[in-house]
């Protein structure tokens, strides 16, 4: 009878409830936080002083950590429409920054759009909001130049501008969240299975933990280079919050894979359906990465130096 049919998992509800409640949320986290730059540092550059800088940094930060947040999602539109890089590429290039404040070249919204990545995206505001570490020497010297409180609006801008556009992608009819959701769908070019579609978010979720592993702890503690710290890989420099952004990458990671406990309707929930003790044992992992990184002292520049 039906009581005794094979159970079934809803493989395109979990796809489905997963960009639902985790992807498409922390975009718009991310839009709403860029935002907030954005109007940080427009009025921070009219009148230079230290409460606005650090008004400005604070913004930043939030920023930064809703960016590191969707670490775990960023398919789709982030990678093909490289937004992913106009807003994160790094390391940040300060002597090109310095350039391009000393240059004659008209500083606009355009202007911004032809620099390419490398003079895009929060890590070039970071160096410009955060250098000198000082917030009344940071006001001092953006208030000594109104090219380069000039260029750091234009910054916030973009930035604001790339994560709306990130969103836009992703949401509405034949936006990227509807592809997801119907993948394995006659004429889904994207997704042509359900496999397809699962295998890209557990990579992007694996890769992610790994990337905090190696890349953002291993490396800047000297464990990729024969145990010389490297400081200069610490993610945020002057910022100094690197160690919150592994937090918020891991966090991003544990909801995209419990699809912010979703139960059945997750990855977490087939994963548990095919393999329980291996549902058990990645959430097992990624707690103990977090609790790991809790552990770690900020800011990491100070520590890879061992000091």
């Amino acid at each position: 009878g039906e009581a005794d049919a094979p159970r079934r998992f809803d493989r395109a509800r979990a796809l489905a409830t997963t960009g639902e409640r985790v992807i498409v949320p922390g975009l718009r986290a991310l839009r709403e936080r860029t935002a907030a730059l954005e109007t940080a540092l427009e009025g921070l550059c009219p009148a230079p002083d230290a409460a606005r800088v650090e008004t400005a940094r604070a913004a930043w930060r939030e920023a930064y950590l809703a960016l590191e947040r969707t670490v775990p999602y960023a398919f789709g539109p982030a990678r093909d429409r490289n937004l992913l890089l106009e807003m994160a590429f790094w390391p940040p290039r300060p002597e090109s920054v310095e350039a391009r404040v000393l240059s004659t070249d008209v500083i606009d919204d355009a202007w911004i759009d032809r620099l390419g990545a490398s003079g895009e995206g929060l890590f070039s505001i970071e160096y410009l909001l955060f250098e000198p570490a000082d917030a009344v020497a940071a006001a001092e010297t953006l208030a000594a130049s109104e090219r380069r409180c000039a260029y750091l609006a234009a910054l916030g801008r973009h930035a604001s501008r790339t994560a709306a556009v990130l969103v836009a992608a992703w949401e509405g009819e034949g936006g990227h969240l509807a592809l997801l959701a119907s993948a394995s769908s006659p004429g889904n070019l994207t997704y042509r299975s359900l496999l397809t579609a699962e295998s890209i978010v557990m990579s992007h979720l694996v890769a992610a933990v790994t990337l905090v592993r190696q890349a953002r702890l291993a490396q800047p503690l000297g464990e990729l280079d024969g145990g010389v710290p490297r400081p200069d890989a610490v993610r945020t420099r002057w910022a100094s919050c690197s160690v919150e952004g592994m937090r918020a990458t891991l966090e991003g990671a544990r909801t995209l894979f419990t699809a912010d406990d979703a139960g059945d309707a997750s990855l977490e929930g087939y994963i548990r359906f095919r393999r329980p003790e291996l549902a058990d044992r990645a959430l097992r992992e990624m707690d103990a990465a977090r609790a790991a990184i809790e552990r770690v002292p900020e800011p990491l520049t100070t520590y890879a130096l061992g000091t």
